[in-house]
């Protein structure tokens, strides 16, 4: 018997060894089942243990969503020729056949729900990935806001709750009109980064006076905006023996930053108040001071820090309105920029070789510093974030650039400046200023409003695209926008580029001033 099982491994060993040399070649075929093999052979194959459930979750999905669950399947499917799924859903562990018709034959149209596939108990995938597509989905469509309050004081003190059933007025578009429908507050939509947007708004209820105010706003961020009722304001007039003749008032919170606040307008008298709002000498603990019945218009505001240094704004007095200003300030820090000017017959932009001299900072002693061929550095003050930079630049007729922070500065020339004066058909002649406005983002839509003290409503919008056209429509190609206006003040603007980017700026107008602001 050994012997016989020797030789027989020496048999097969010796073919195998001939067949791999070469002497005979074999050619393999797949061998071809017919259907009713195949289910027979997919019914008695066992997967191993480790991959028996996710298999079985692969072919739920399959019959999920080719199949609604209860519909009636029609044709004639024998026993030997069903499919047989399992679901391991809801129904702790037990098995529930689904049957699905043979590949062969004609399956019915059915209409289908969208279903959730079952998965194996204990299964825990490592990153769920569809709960980061859609909080990246709700993240995208979701508008970013800010919220206004209102907390009312008079003869009493300040009022514990927040008032109710109050509008609210935007600047940059006074037929606008938001409410608080009884809840305290009024949420503004505003892009979600961390940029300050400059908001002006005025907010009016029953009994008090009304109030506007200029908001260094970005989104999650809530304002509680002290107003005062017109008995208390009427006190306080009687006291300090002041009769109105402009009925505009100012009220500045000096927070817990600021010492004191100049105004360099003329104003009746300037009074203090404490965090109470009750009336206080000068040398007392005070936290808000009140300028009573001031010049209207636009005037310079200044704020002085506890170190000596000095912020400035400008801001606008309306008649019979308390104007609210809470400044936040920001620290001085030094700016890099380069300068170009923008000429009709060059496609490039051209360097501009100034002296330090011919770049100076808005109302300050303070000019630039050469530091390459058309590169500067300026050391830019402390200032409040609701007022941008202003530099003023130019030898012979200047231009003012307004940024929050700017690597490159643009100046048109003076042949650029009249070929804009021509397409614009000579609007921006007699007086007129131009407010130039070069947009970081697409525009989608755009309003503005000039606050002015003899308003006419005399100003006009045009839009520049990429390739130099001049409309008056908002294109997908728009990258500025130009201001024609012959009322003088303070404009305010609301930019949306779309998808809740919208953002809110402010600028200026005096005569003949040509102004280019970096949104």
């Amino acid at each position: 018997m050994i012997i016989r099982f020797i030789y027989l491994f020496i048999s097969l060993f010796l073919a195998n060894a001939y067949a791999l040399s070469g002497g005979d070649i074999v050619t393999l075929k797949p061998k071809s089942f017919d259907v009713k093999e195949t289910f027979e052979l997919h019914k008695r194959f066992v997967p191993p243990i480790a991959y028996q459930g996710h298999i079985e979750s692969d072919e739920i999905i399959m019959a999920s969503s080719g199949v609604k669950k209860g519909a009636k399947v029609s044709g004639n499917i024998k026993d030997g020729e069903e499919l047989v799924f399992f679901s391991y859903g809801d129904n702790k562990g037990k098995k529930e056949a689904l049957k699905k018709p043979s590949a062969l034959k004609k399956a019915p149209v059915v209409t289908a729900t969208q279903k959730v596939a079952g998965k194996p108990k204990n299964y825990k995938p490592v990153i769920d990935f569809s709960s980061f597509i859609q909080s990246a989905a709700r993240k995208k469509k979701s508008v970013s806001n800010f919220k206004v309050k209102l907390r009312e004081f008079g003869p009493k003190g300040i009022s514990k709750n927040n008032l109710t059933d109050f509008d609210l007025v935007p600047t940059y578009n006074l037929n606008e009109l938001f409410t608080d429908a009884g809840m305290g507050e009024i949420s503004i939509p505003i892009s979600s980064d961390d940029s300050f947007s400059t908001f002006r708004g005025s907010v009016a209820a029953q009994g008090i006076i009304r109030t506007n105010f200029e908001l260094s706003a970005r989104s999650d961020t809530t304002f509680d905006i002290p107003v005062i009722n017109d008995d208390y304001l009427y006190k306080i007039l009687e006291k300090n023996k002041v009769k109105e003749e402009t009925g505009a008032h100012i009220l500045v919170d000096l927070g817990d930053k600021i010492d004191t606040s100049t105004f360099m307008g003329a104003f009746k008298k300037k009074v203090f108040l404490n965090r109470n709002f009750k009336e206080v000498e000068p040398g007392d603990s005070f936290v808000y001071e009140l300028y009573l019945d001031v010049e209207l218009g636009n005037h310079l505001i200044k704020y002085m820090d506890f170190k000596g240094k000095v912020a400035q704004k400008i801001i606008h007095l309306v008649q019979d309105e308390i104007t609210y200003e809470a400044p936040y300030l920001l620290d001085a820090k030094a700016i890099n920029f380069s300068v170009y000017e923008e000429n009709l017959a060059a496609k490039t932009l051209q360097s501009m070789n100034l002296n330090d001299s011919d770049i100076r900072y808005f109302n300050r002693e303070i000019t630039a510093s050469k530091v390459g061929l058309n590169r500067y550095k300026i050391l830019t003050p402390l200032r409040d974030a609701s007022f941008k930079h202003y530099i003023e630049v130019g030898k012979e007729t200047s231009v003012f650039v307004g940024f929050n922070d700017i690597k490159k500065v643009v100046i048109p020339s003076i042949e650029y400046i009249d070929y804009l004066k021509e397409l614009f058909q000579n609007r921006a002649d007699n007086g007129a200023c131009v407010i130039q406005i070069n947009l970081n983002n697409p525009l989608v839509g755009f309003e503005a409003y000039m606050s002015s003290q003899r308003p006419s409503g005399s100003y006009d919008f045009y839009y520049m695209d990429k390739d130099g056209t001049v409309s008056a429509e908002i294109t997908g190609l728009t990258e500025k926008v130009f201001v024609i206006s012959h009322d003088y003040g303070i404009m305010n603007t609301k930019i949306d580029s779309g998808e809740g980017n919208i953002q809110y700026t402010q600028s200026f107008c005096t005569e003949g001033l040509y102004i280019i602001e970096n949104i």
